[in-house]
């Protein structure tokens, strides 16, 4: 808004004016002045061809009658046909830019590791934005526009249109080309706190459990300043200014809210299978944690049977407990996973502590073997839970393949978060505060289609 405006005061005449006006806002430090006035310039240089799709086609010598045909055809009912798709890619600039920036595309990317492999990643990105439902809709157009314009006019416009859709993917191919320029540019740092459970050495999964203690504490820290400042409440502005109008604001007395403790409760369910050994143990580092940030915190290991662990990580250091659990001391850890039948154990023995004040976080793979998910039973614990987080140690693209049943599982969670790494299991505890206060700002995971 503030570069509009500036624009606005010195006007469009003079393009130094407007590069001025606009680095006045933007504010690039002294080093990239150079870089900030060839953006701007190129921004702003004459295009190698007509802005926007009707121009285009317009440019190509197609008559307004024809076009709107055309427009015709592509707001008119068509029920098999995706036309707003279709819309957007034969627009291109913006609107395409837009759709290459959601987060189906970026998933679409996320394994992508080197230039060698454009060509797949192109293909995936293509179903991502939606380029073969455009290929389908451009069919159905076929009998409108021939009805309208004849069989002669009608093939010429698409086949106008079907080079857009060419030039769109061409788009879509640069955007994965650059993606894997940016990749090559960045330098590939391996440290402690980015590389998977999995693939630590000893010195570094000692690294990772000191700054898991770390942040274990700056949490207990932040929680006593929340439980301080909580005490008090928050300003009450309308009962500020009701009272403050019986004096016409002499003196200004704030009146604070009064603060109600709803005695939030954690419950934490964590796999210790084979399958996921080299994660759970960092899991369960903070699970240790998790009975000192929460005033009334509950914890469960499973396989196939469950088992409370509460009063073992409340009386053992972490690493004896996770002994004590991995050595079958709780559960047998010799079974294959079958998560349907430990969250039924979960709902029969403890089901009736779930309520609205209760965050229910699993940490697993999703992976049973192929036996029943149970995922009625977690819709039942979310219908009646404040929130649900799952905590996936694999990576996200591989949550479709094989016995995984992340997918049956996820409608019925607030969030469904990818654990690999320190970092990510970092913001992984700091969405467990969030879902403490209640808020649903953790992104909900929408499950796209299998690769």
């Amino acid at each position: 808004m503030d570069a509009l405006r500036a624009v606005r005061a010195v006007g469009l005449e003079d393009p130094r004016a407007v590069t001025h006006a606009l680095a006045a806002v933007v504010g690039p430090p002294r080093g990239e002045l150079a870089r900030f006035d060839a953006c701007v310039a190129r921004f702003f240089s004459a295009p190698e061809e007509p802005r926007g799709f009707w121009a285009r086609l317009r440019a190509a010598g197609f008559s307004a009658e024809e076009l709107a045909a055309l427009e015709s055809a592509l707001t008119g009912p068509a029920p098999t046909a995706d036309l707003p798709t279709l819309g957007v890619l034969l627009e291109r600039g913006p609107q395409l830019t837009r759709l290459l920036a959601t987060a189906d595309v970026r998933r679409a990317l996320e394994s992508m590791q080197s230039a060698a492999q454009a060509g797949f990643f192109t293909h995936r990105v293509a179903q991502a934005v939606g380029l073969g439902r455009g290929r389908s809709a451009l069919a159905a157009l076929q009998a409108p526009l021939t009805d309208a314009l004849g069989p002669a006019r009608a093939d010429a416009l698409l086949a106008a249109l079907r080079d857009e859709l060419r030039r769109a993917e061409d788009d879509v191919r640069a955007h994965v080309r650059s993606h894997a320029e940016r990749l090559a540019r960045e330098p590939e740092e391996r440290t402690a706190r980015t590389t998977p459970f999995a693939e630590l050495d000893p010195t570094e999964s000692v690294e990772v459990r000191r700054a898991l203690s770390e942040l274990a504490q700056r949490l207990r820290g932040r929680q006593r300043v929340r439980r301080r400042h909580g005490r008090r409440g928050g300003i009450d502005p309308h009962r500020t200014l009701r009272r403050a109008t019986r004096t016409l604001g002499v003196p200004f007395v704030p009146v604070r809210r009064t603060k109600r403790d709803d005695r939030p409760r954690l419950l934490l369910l964590c796999d210790v299978s084979d399958s996921v050994r080299a994660s759970a143990s960092f899991l369960l580092q903070l699970v240790a944690a998790a009975h000192d940030l929460w005033e009334d915190a509950r914890s469960f290991v499973f396989v196939s049977d469950l088992a409370e662990a509460t009063e073992l990580f409340r009386r053992e250091p972490p690493e004896r407990a996770l002994a004590h659990a991995y050595g079958g001391g709780l559960v047998s850890v010799k079974d294959n996973s079958h998560y349907g039948r430990a969250l039924a154990l979960f709902e029969e023995r403890h089901g009736r502590h779930v309520d609205s004040r209760t965050t229910l976080v699993i940490l697993g793979d999703a992976r049973s073997n192929y036996q029943e998910p149970g995922a009625e039973v977690l819709a039942r614990l979310a219908g009646r839970a404040r929130a649900v987080l799952w905590l996936n140690p694999e990576p996200r693209s591989r949550w479709h393949g094989g016995d995984s049943a992340i997918a049956a599982y996820a409608p019925h969670c607030t969030a469904v978060l990818e654990v690999r790494t320190a970092a990510d299991l970092e913001a992984a505890a700091r969405s467990w505060l969030v879902a403490r206060r209640g808020r649903a700002s953790v992104a909900r995971y929408r499950p796209s289609a299998p690769p």
